[in-house]
C-alpha cells in the first residue's frame, strides 16, 4: 500500500505542507478511487465498501489493556 501511494501520488515530489500540494494530492486520490482495481476488475470504491462492512466498531467505554500491580519481590532481591 505504501509503495502504491508513493509511486502513484508522490512521484514526482509533491509538497503536502503547502495547500496547493495537498489539494493536488486530494484531487488525484479522489480520481483514483473511481478507477478499477488492477487485478479484480472492480471499482476501488466498491471494494472499500465491502471492506467497510467487515470493520469492527470501536468500544464506547474506556478499555485498559494492562493491569498495574505491585510486585511481591523487593528490589534488593534482584541485585547482583
Amino acid at each position: 500500500m505504501v509503495k502504491y501511494i508513493r509511486n502513484n501520488f508522490l512521484l514526482p515530489e509533491l509538497s503536502l505542507f503547502k495547500s496547493r500540494g495537498l489539494k493536488t494530492f486530494w484531487r488525484v486520490a479522489e480520481k483514483d478511487r473511481q478507477s478499477k482495481h488492477y487485478q479484480k476488475d472492480i471499482l476501488i470504491t466498491e471494494l472499500y465498501e465491502e471492506d467497510k462492512q467487515a470493520l469492527y466498531q470501536l468500544l464506547l467505554t474506556r478499555y485498559d489493556g494492562a493491569r498495574l500491580r505491585t510486585s511481591r519481590y523487593k528490589a534488593a532481591e534482584y541485585r547482583l
